[in-house]
């Protein structure tokens, strides 16, 4: 069986995190960006050492701790106690990820890679999490914080509308131009004056880097 990837908008929506172990403090790590309302439940949680905007239980779960939530955590380091929060969310329709049986799984988190809004997810189906660590490992290697400011570009392009007739082709013809005349260079070395002269080049005066708000690193003025 295959899964199905997607990226999932959590902002504001109840997401429980049972368990606060080194695998609980993980799924926590990786949830916070994303503007969640997180709710962590253990009996020995650490409240001063957690975030303040999350909401910590500190008890064992109970399974109306599930009421309203869009996805539940189970990492108690308890076989039984995870099955029992699986149980409870099936009877919810919450989607529950079980730490120690991705089988019985709704969904299993891949490996993670981001520049700033690009995000680069490695997933094995649960098979393997330590090989899909070590392949983002290596693409994280090739691939620098240039492509981070990348997409800031792309994004603004897509807004600007540059074609009357929104030929569906330009965003990626143009971005294609882009890459093959060196802007990843030019971005991570901060070659001001060369990306002027590629932005030129390419959109022939309709735009500038002044149109782009994005921070360089300092380098080349």
């Amino acid at each position: 069986m295959i899964d199905y990837p997607v990226m999932l908008q959590l902002k504001g929506r109840r997401c429980v995190i049972v368990g606060v172990g080194p695998v609980g403090r993980r799924k926590l790590q990786s949830l916070l960006p994303t503007g969640a309302d997180i709710v962590l439940i253990a009996p020995d949680a650490d409240i001063q050492r957690l975030p303040a905007q999350i909401t910590t239980i500190c008890r064992s779960f109970v399974a109306s701790d599930l009421d309203g939530a869009a996805l539940v955590f189970a990492a108690t380091g308890s076989s039984q106690t995870n099955r029992e929060i699986a149980a409870a969310a099936k009877k919810r329709g919450v989607w529950a990820n079980i730490a120690d049986d991705p089988q019985e799984s709704d969904f299993t988190l891949p490996a993670l890679l981001r520049r700033d809004a690009l995000t680069i997810a490695v997933g094995t189906a649960g098979k393997s999490p330590a090989a899909a660590a070590l392949i983002r490992d290596s693409i994280e290697r090739s691939l620098g914080p240039g492509w981070g400011l990348f997409l800031q570009i792309a994004a603004r392009l897509r807004s600007l509308r540059l074609t009357s007739d929104s030929d569906p082709l330009y965003n990626r013809q143009i971005l294609l131009l882009l890459l093959e005349r060196g802007l990843i260079r030019l971005l991570e070395s901060g070659d001001r004056a060369g990306i002027e002269l590629l932005f030129e080049f390419a959109f022939k005066g309709q735009v500038t880097l002044a149109d782009f708000d994005i921070d360089l690193p300092k380098g080349a003025s």
